[in-house]
């Protein structure tokens, strides 16, 4: 026992006690008056904080009341959700106030219930206990103590114990008591950061005992020396100051030992000196000092918001954790016992102030897992190891019901100890929990939605946003607990039988809740289990049936008909299926099934396919379709070798015009085609809507087709703004902006509007990788751009301008990423196009055109000519010299 002679002495020390451990009637009592008056004023403050409002004339006889149906609401709030700190506490502040010990006694016991081994929670149990004037303190304490030193790591905890003992145990006869103490503590926590005042206080009771012979004064000597060697080793707050003691203990016993015996302990202490260092860099977060004022209130652990505190909190403990494990202080193999004890401290504590993150408890689990296989340890602790990996599955799953970590991974052990049986309860209250919080957040979408259908209009608009996140947090809490469903058939299958695994789905078939996945899981472990290719099919049409208007389930069920080599059920499928589905959703099936026809299809059914696609999309160039004809997995020659793409480890194709998100999944391909279809429209207008909300275009200009100027030398084109302040800026299957404005998708403010003059200069300027000449100060050079002057426009005898701005439809200017074929459809769609070497417009809306050279007609590549693919015919005739400016 934890108390085994302090007991015995309680009688005796209470009437001398002059700590709080003393009995009422030598207690300084006020008069009755006072108290009660004062206990009046104390109800009715507290009730004043719960009273509801009403009339004014309310009778004074209903307000006691008040604090009893508070109370009754609080309990009721903690039996529902035992887990809500502020609940608690507020429980037992009413409780105090009311001085019901039973009733405080009786929460404290539930409070230790729902936050288990909580030292703040303990200690001011057992304060209230001692400070009461209930006759059974003493044996409840000790009770008290029984229960909770063995399992706890904290220090804090310890001293109140020992304090406690040495209150009760301060006669001279009682020291051996006092001492057994002492050694029951240090043998849990002397390894602590926080037990360098134990370890001094123990010194300091050795050093104060009585020795009156010369036997009794060596041993005395050296039990004092031993407590010395091994809190020198400990790395504490004091293990410097306890390192000089010893040394003034040695010193003034014998000189000539003194230097053997510090030679000898010189290098552990450096060790645990330098290893405080470190772990008051690990720790100093973990575990701040509290105030006198943070000790009245117990400090109970929160629920994680995963907010970025809450990330660097977690990371903090990670780290502290992997540095216990790594031992940091070098324990040898005969003091393997020590690490352990050591780490198994630390884990203990992370998961009481870290009781509601599931990953501290597994890996609590995990450590101790391993333990359990050590070679080196006896058969009976092994054993005792794996049943306390277990407990803290157990008690994290207690902590955290709906944690998927620790429900599947107590799953997994319980398989493999062979309870099947457990398993299959796990799964039905793990199941059960998830089922009960996708009831509760629909419940309170209901609501919320009703109570926005009351309201003005202008609110239930304002409110679509967020209808919009609760119901998309919705969808992911419900896939989510597919994920729980397909876990559960796993392992019926894997333990028991595929009949087995049949049951488990036939039961989440029956659910409201359960997602596609669950479906498709379940039909292909029939397929890859079985090889009952029917059933999967089965399987699917039941999901197809039950999901309509899931897209992706029939995508996966077109994949798998493809995968079995069943083209009559998957055409069959195909032209079913994609009818039910607007265009923008079926464009992953689309993709997919023109993947297959292209590969093992005939050229004339990819031609009528291709026919069909074009009526579906028709912002979609041809030569895009043409090229995935040809393509292998992510290998597109046609983009690489004739268009001048380089594509990417990871599926990126990039030009010197641009990049483009290449060999996507066919999901990513159909949102991605479409802005390859607008690409050029949204560029072709970039640089003129930029440039003539400044410096409007004449009439003259707008009469003519004029193209960008040449340069004299054949240059290849500059780097775009997107690329020179850094690659990978451009949207999925979308266009840059030469004018320096961003995508749709990046932030506004850094949109830039250049003159067209600046425009087309860049538009000029080289590659920075192309450039081998002098490098000239970017200072300088700003300088004499500064002070430039730039001929007017307009006035007689001027020289002739720069290039002039640009009419809608002539080449666009943009040098911004662009993906491969945007721009290339329809060359032959308008003659008075086709014949302008300049503009090379496709055929676009109003006439304008989509410009050929869009991504190609004007990216000046090395070995272009000085003019792009865009051009048909022959090259641009030579501008007209411009005045020197």
């Amino acid at each position: 026992m934890l108390m085994e002679n302090p007991t015995p002495h309680s009688q005796d020390a209470a009437a001398h006690d002059d700590s709080g451990f003393i009995e009422d009637n030598d207690k300084t009592q006020p008069v009755d008056e006072h108290a009660n008056a004062l206990r009046d004023l104390m109800l009715e403050s507290q009730a004043s904080d719960f009273l509801e409002p009403g009339p004014s004339n309310q009778s004074a006889s209903t307000r006691p009341n008040k604090p009893q149906s508070r109370l009754a609401a609080l309990r009721a709030r903690v039996q529902e959700k035992p887990n809500q700190p502020d609940a608690w506490l507020e429980l037992i502040a009413i409780l105090k106030v009311l001085e019901d010990y039973d009733k405080i006694v009786e929460t404290y016991e539930a409070m230790l219930k729902a936050f288990p081994n909580t030292p703040s929670i303990q200690l001011e149990y057992l304060t209230y206990v001692s400070e009461s004037s209930e006759p059974s303190k003493f044996q409840t304490i000790a009770t008290l103590f029984n229960r909770f030193l063995k399992v706890s790591p904290f220090v804090e905890l310890w001293k109140y114990y020992l304090s406690h003992v040495r209150k009760l145990n301060s006669e001279r006869n009682a020291r051996d008591t006092v001492r057994k103490a002492y050694e029951f503590a240090l043998n849990y926590v002397g390894h602590d950061q926080e037990s360098g005042e134990i370890w001094r206080d123990y010194i300091q009771f050795l050093k104060g005992g009585e020795a009156p012979t010369t036997f009794d004064e060596s041993q005395k000597m050296d039990a004092i020396r031993k407590a010395y060697q091994r809190a020198i080793v400990a790395p504490t707050a004091l293990v410097e100051q306890l390192w000089n003691d010893y040394s003034e203990f040695e010193n003034a016993l014998n000189a000539q030992l003194a230097k053997k015996f510090l030679s000898d302990y010189q290098a552990a202490h450096a060790q645990a000196r330098t290893a405080f260092l470190t772990l008051q860099n690990y720790t100093a977060a973990l575990f701040p000092s509290s105030s006198s004022d943070d000790r009245q209130t117990p400090s109970l652990p929160r629920h994680p918001t995963f907010s970025s505190d809450d990330k660097v909190l977690m990371a903090r403990w990670r780290q502290y954790l992997k540095w216990e494990e790594s031992n940091s202080l070098g324990y040898d193999e005969k003091d393997k016992c020590k690490l352990h004890t050591r780490v198994q401290a630390a884990y203990r504590k992370a998961v009481v102030q870290m009781r509601f993150f599931p990953e501290f408890w597994y890996m609590a689990f995990f450590w101790t897992t391993s333990i359990s296989s050590d070679a080196t340890l006896s058969e009976g602790k092994r054993k005792e190891k794996k049943e306390e990996a277990m407990s803290y599955l157990r008690s994290g799953i207690e902590a955290n019901p709906e944690s998927f970590v620790l429900n599947f991974a107590y799953a997994e052990a319980l398989e493999e100890a062979k309870e099947n049986a457990e398993v299959h309860e796990c799964f039905r209250k793990f199941i059960a929990v998830l089922h009960t919080q996708l009831e509760e957040m629909d419940n309170s979408q209901s609501s919320a939605a009703n109570s926005q259908m009351n309201e003005a209009s202008f609110n239930s608009q304002s409110s679509e946003p967020a209808k919009t996140t609760a119901s998309k947090e919705l969808s992911d809490r419900r896939t989510e607990y597919g994920v729980a469903w397909i876990a559960y058939i796993r392992f019926a299958r894997r333990a028991e039988s595929q009949r087995a695994a049949r049951d488990v789905f036939a039961k989440a078939r029956k659910d409201k809740w359960t997602p596609w996945e669950v479906y498709e899981a379940a039909a292909l472990m029939e397929y890859h289990c079985t090889k009952a290719s029917d059933v999967a099919m089965r399987i699917f049409e039941r999901g197809v049936e039950k999901f309509p208007h899931e897209e992706e389930l029939a995508l996966r069920y077109l994949g798998f008909l493809i995968s079995v080599n069943d083209d009559t059920n998957a055409r069959a499928f195909f032209e079913r299926i994609v009818p039910t589905f607007p265009p923008e959703r079926a464009r992953g099936l689309w993709d997919r099934w023109t993947r297959y026809e292209y590969q093992y299809g005939s050229l004339q059914s990819a031609r009528d396919l291709e026919k069909r696609m074009a009526g579906m999309y028709p912002n979609e160039p041809p030569i895009k379709r043409f090229a995935d004809r040809h393509k292998y997995l992510n290998v597109d020659a046609i983009a690489v070798r004739d268009l001048g793409f380089k594509f990417g480890r990871t599926g990126v194709a990039s030009a010197q015009s641009g990049t483009v998100a290449a060999g996507s999944s066919s999901s990513s391909q159909a949102q991605s085609s479409q802005d390859v279809a607008n690409s050029s429209q949204e560029s072709a207008m970039s640089v003129v809507s930029s440039g003539s909300s400044k410096r409007p275009a004449t009439s003259s200009q707008h009469g003519r087709d004029v193209g960008p100027p040449p340069a004299k030398k054949h240059r290849v084109r500059s780097p775009s703004v997107s690329e020179a302040s850094g690659s990978g800026r451009h949207r999925e299957g979308g266009s840059g902006r030469r004018d320096g404005s961003r995508g749709r998708d990046e932030p506004a403010e850094q949109v830039v509007n250049c003159p067209p003059v600046i425009s087309w200069f860049m538009s000029v300027l080289p590659e920075a990788s192309s450039y081998e000449g002098p490098v000239f100060k970017a200072e300088d050079m700003m300088h004499l751009l500064r002070n430039t002057v730039i001929p007017s426009s307009t006035g007689i005898g001027a020289p002739k301008p720069a290039p002039p701005l640009l009419p809608s439809s002539s080449l666009p200017l943009s040098s911004s990423p662009v993906p491969p074929y945007a721009g290339i459809a329809g060359r032959s769609s308008s003659p008075h196009t086709a014949h302008r070497s300049r503009s090379a417009s496709g055929p676009g809306p109003s006439g304008s055109g989509q410009s050929q050279g869009h991504g190609h007609g004007h990216g000046h590549h090395p070995g272009s000519h000085g003019y792009g693919r865009g051009y048909v015919g022959r090259p641009p005739p030579a501008a007209p010299r411009r005045g020197r400016y």
